[in-house]
């Protein structure tokens, strides 16, 4: 503002420059540095700041040496040094935040890749879900359980009536029949009786999950 706060060209020399485009005030002063950062006419802006007319030699050579300097050192700072200094402390910043997460070790990045591929499974059951395949596939499975469930079921009950039918005694705490019936026979009723008991258990279970 001191060194270049009279300097302007002519308007009708130079339409685009108005009073605006000045280092007349604090605002206006931003303004014009931030037209120079960008390279909008930043030519004509150091003219005008050297007092120097198109066409005319400049009527000082100190005060167009002083522009060139002022305004070329503010150009290589503020394009080159600041804006490259502001980049590498956010990439440095970006790299530690990286780090600390463990985003660039080896283990990490075959874990996403495992994750990538499990919700890729994942994805692929939805869409089939979608489609109504996995639907066709559970109640088929549904119905196949229900099914066997009856049969297990409709085979006890046929045991139950076989050793129902039989003549047995009701003396002492246990009928006589059991303590008198043969042990082959009760071996391998008790056997499948087990094998039944094991089958209804697993389906218990395979339901609960």
């Amino acid at each position: 503002m001191n060194l270049f706060g009279t300097g302007r060209l002519e308007e009708h020399e130079h339409p685009r420059l108005s009073d605006r485009f000045k280092f007349e005030g604090f605002g206006n002063s931003l303004i014009v540095l931030w037209r120079v950062f960008t390279g909008d006419e930043w030519s004509m802006m150091m003219r005008s700041a050297a007092k120097c007319k198109v066409g005319r030699p400049c009527p000082s050579p100190f005060d167009d040496i002083l522009s060139m300097a002022y305004f070329s050192s503010f150009l290589i700072l503020a394009r080159y040094v600041l804006l490259n200094l502001i980049v590498a402390v956010l990439l440095e910043k970006f790299l530690n935040r990286a780090k600390e997460e463990n985003l660039l070790e080896v283990d990490t990045f075959f874990a996403m890749v495992r994750k990538r591929f499990l919700l890729s499974k994942f994805e692929q059951k939805m869409k089939m879900a979608a489609s109504g395949t996995m639907a066709r596939e559970s109640r088929a499975s549904l119905e196949k359980r229900i099914a066997e469930k009856k049969r297990r079921e409709v085979e006890l009950l046929r045991k139950a009536e076989e050793l129902r039918s039989r003549p047995r005694p009701l003396q002492g705490p246990f009928p006589k029949s059991i303590r008198s019936a043969d042990p082959k026979w009760l071996r391998e009723h008790t056997m499948k009786m087990r094998e039944i008991a094991k089958a209804d258990m697993e389906e218990g279970k395979e339901n609960r999950n």
